[in-house]
């Protein structure tokens, strides 16, 4: 079998033929009537593997989803605009927390704050943030060219909760690692929720109180 280097930037043999796996890609090198290197696609005797994510965390309790979900309403609501929360979870007690930025909200975008205040950063000691939830209005759920781009470098889960109006609301979800996206089922990761007639209807009404969320909120 030809042997398989890992290029760490040691001299590499001259004299034989082998593969060379780079940070820039996969090469062969050849040794005979000629000394090359050059790019291969890929090397024939190793076996492919399909990628996956998988999450180690549960779903996001119904309690919270459905405060996201009220937020979302509200906000368009009065604004007529998108918003957005980041998720927190702690891997010690498994508990979620629900962090609203501050934010500049309009119809077709949302800009916050992604840097956490000192008191902010206090009150979620002991969380990681593990991903993101914001709404598009009144349309469709799904992942925009601008929340793929703004997520490739933000792994975590992603939900976009659409047609806030209605009872029953679109929901897109997504995992993403290394820039790599795979859609899930959004009941698999949101408690609460049943598919209804093609979106979501929540199994409870939240009657909690959001104005210190919306006290975040500024118009664009």
């Amino acid at each position: 079998m030809i042997p398989i280097y890992i290029y760490n930037g040691q001299p590499l043999p001259t004299n034989e033929t082998y593969y060379v796996v780079a940070s820039n890609g996969t090469f062969i090198h050849k040794h005979g009537i000629f000394q090359s290197l050059v790019r291969v696609e890929n090397i024939p005797f190793i076996e492919p593997i399909s990628p996956y994510i998988s999450p180690k965390f549960p779903p996001i309790p119904q309690n919270l989803a459905n405060k996201v979900r009220l937020f979302f309403k509200t906000v368009l609501e009065v604004y007529r605009a998108e918003a957005n929360v980041l998720i927190y979870f702690n891997p010690e007690n498994r508990q979620f927390k629900i962090h609203v930025p501050y934010q500049q909200v309009a119809r077709n975008f949302v800009n916050y704050e992604r840097k956490l205040s000192p008191e902010e950063t206090l009150k979620l000691s002991g969380f990681l943030c593990i991903g993101t939830i914001h709404s598009h209005c009144d349309f469709e759920a799904f992942h925009s060219g601008v929340d793929v781009d703004d997520e490739k470098h933000f792994d975590g889960l992603h939900v976009t909760f659409g047609n806030n109006q209605k009872e029953a609301i679109t929901i897109a979800a997504s995992l993403v690692s290394n820039n790599y996206r795979q859609l899930i089922f959004p009941c698999d990761v949101i408690e609460g929720i049943v598919p209804v007639d093609g979106g979501f209807k929540f199994l409870t009404d939240c009657n909690e109180n959001i104005d210190d969320w919306l006290e975040k909120v500024k118009n664009a």
